[in-house]
């Protein structure tokens, strides 16, 4: 017989209260959590002015939005919630182009806050959920609330920090908001029996997180799914879900029809078809290296070839955003059409098993190493797996997630909200049951884990010291290198909206990049790829003939960097001390 939800809401609410007060009363959630804030706060500090290419197509899209151009919301590559709070931000304080990159981060820190708070609305529905469990299993498991809720925050912490983090520039952690908040609302549905409010509210953070990045659209049918046999009686749950369902289809409906009329087909974003192509067909990156002729001819807006050793490329892509070729990357693939390949699924996959292994026992060996040490301390071992599965409620999505990723392309930051579930799912599945035998020991793992954890991170950001004397300091030597570069560009004569080309250095790094280009508020139209330093390495005649060939592309100058010593050409203007240098051309 079916036991209803009536009957099981009472001792767990019961149950899920006392945890909560046991929480308030143990100090180590509250100081993992205060841990969690002042880690962001110097994170977001230390790296302020730190950026990559696709932050500078965000902060692209957020400049199209300051100005009223909505349909940049609607980019196939892009997400939009990202940018829009960005410009939101840009609104709010008008920054000059010194402290534009630090709004950013401002903004990101606002959303890791918002994340530790979705996480910690997660862990009111964990404890919820393992109270559950312990009624289910008829024990008393005696690591306490606050046990699992440090362990809980210090995964968080740990995988904010190590796997994504607030110095990046990207759209993840906002996605993780809903991850954890949709988590939370499955383990209330699981724990509860689902209300139709409970319900209606999933649905609305699924939609939301499709805002915040395409791949919640795929998501959302699996938290759909499980929110079926996670209700008291599926049933009812189908009925619930299928609401729910319409209420995500309804806030994700516009953005759905606005990048599918820009695309021209139904499409719900166009990342995922373009990672297939680059990682399963193997269709390469950059237009400049050499591709297979089928892939050439389809391309919609291929790069004009100017001059052959060294190349040199003029762009022929609608000029939008400071570096046309990243502002849309769908655009330059939007001839290219993915196709099934079984083997290269087969073999990416493989790559990223391995590196999802490798994130879990290189990048913190302390946690398989606590696993392992509480397998031992198990009295029935073999039940571990059992327990385990019966966390399907909070499993079933992480890995799904992890499984998706796995099929193309992973990163750390696509995974950072699955990881820290998982764990938290495996070490409930084998201390429920077992911690009765061992209770002083196991509850020593789990805080140890949790300190352990939060040592680490400490140390790992030690380094952020220097950068945050900087700012006391401001300006110094090290502070701001793209603002340096561009204030040395406006000396030297390239103004706001001048076109330009520049000489790709042949490590794009914290000191060699174009970030420069967007606080100058320049836009790069053409540029030598330099693949292999194949510029620095023609002699003279041949770089001069190089350069000559972009002087009737529209282009006031080019900007190179890394420029090998002593100085080639008279020509090359120096940008200050920054080390960059500038080749103006005569109209």
């Amino acid at each position: 017989m079916t036991t209803s939800a009536k009957e099981l809401t009472l001792p767990q609410a019961q149950s899920a209260h006392a945890s909560r007060t046991l929480v308030r009363s143990n100090p180590l959630p509250r100081i993992v959590v205060a841990f969690a804030v002042a880690f962001g706060v110097v994170d977001a500090v230390a790296t302020r002015n730190s950026m990559g290419p696709d932050g500078i197509s965000y902060l692209d899209i957020a400049d199209a939005l300051q100005h009223g151009h909505w349909s940049a919301l609607f980019n196939a590559q892009w997400s939009p919630m990202y940018p829009f709070l960005i410009s939101l931000g840009f609104r709010a304080f008008h920054p000059s182009s010194y402290w534009e990159f630090a709004t950013v981060h401002l903004v990101n820190l606002l959303i890791y806050l918002g994340a530790l708070a979705a996480f910690s609305y997660f862990i009111k529905a964990f404890l919820g959920y393992t109270a559950r469990a312990e009624n289910e299993m008829g024990i008393a498991s005696p690591i306490s609330a606050g046990a699992w809720a440090t362990l809980g925050y210090a995964l968080f912490v740990w995988s904010s920090a190590r796997l994504t983090s607030v110095d990046a520039v990207s759209p993840d952690m906002c996605l993780s908001v809903f991850i954890y908040l949709a988590a939370a609302l499955l383990l209330r549905i699981r724990t509860e029996g689902g209300s139709w409010f409970t319900f209606s509210m999933l649905g609305v953070v699924l939609g939301l997180g499709f805002w915040a990045k395409a791949p919640m659209f795929p998501l959302a049918s699996i938290f759909l799914l499980v929110s079926i046999f996670a209700a008291a009686d599926w049933r009812t749950g189908a009925k619930r879900a299928f609401v729910a369902g319409i209420i995500f289809f309804a806030i994700a409906s516009p953005l759905v029809c606005g990048l599918s009329r820009a695309k021209g087909h139904l499409t719900f974003g166009e990342s995922a078809r373009l990672n297939y192509s680059l990682f399963i067909n193997r269709v390469t990156r950059y237009y400049w290296q050499p591709a297979a002729p089928a892939a050439l001819s389809a391309q919609q807006y291929p790069a004009k070839q100017l001059f052959i050793r060294p190349t040199v490329y003029a762009f022929t892509i609608p000029q939008q955003g400071t570096y046309p070729y990243w502002y849309d990357p769908t655009l330059w693939y939007s001839g290219v059409h993915p196709k099934f390949d079984l083997r290269g699924m087969a073999r990416e996959m493989r790559v990223n098993l391995l590196f999802d292994a490798r994130m879990f026992v290189r990048l913190q060996p302390a946690i398989p190493l606590a696993v392992l040490i509480l397998v031992c301390l198990s009295a029935q071992p073999a039940l571990i797996l059992r327990d385990v599965s019966r966390r399907w409620a909070l499993l079933a999505v992480p890995f799904a997630g992890l499984a998706m990723f796995s099929l193309v392309h992973t990163e750390r930051r696509y995974v950072a909200p699955f990881v820290g579930l998982v764990l938290l799912g495996i070490f409930t599945g084998i201390c429920l049951r077992n911690s009765s035998r061992s209770p002083g020991v196991f509850s020593w793992v789990i805080c140890s884990l949790a300190m352990f954890l939060m040592l680490q991170m400490s140390v790992s950001r030690s380094g952020e010291l220097d950068s945050l004397r900087d700012l006391a300091a401001r300006r110094g030597p090290t502070d701001n290198e793209s603002w340096q570069v561009s204030n040395g560009l406006r000396a030297v004569g390239i103004e706001p909206g001048d076109k330009i080309a520049w000489i790709r250095p042949n490590t794009v790094n914290v000191s060699n990049n174009y970030w420069w280009a967007r606080l100058a508020r320049v836009q790069i139209i053409a540029e030598v790829p330099n693949d292999g330093n194949e510029f620095w390495a023609a002699n003279e005649v041949t770089r001069s003939a190089a350069l000559q060939s972009l002087a009737h592309t529209g282009v006031k100058a080019v900007v190179m960097s890394d420029v090998p010593a002593p100085v080639p050409s008279p020509d090359f203007v120096p940008v200050g001390s920054t080390g960059y240098y500038v080749h103006f051309y005569r109209n």
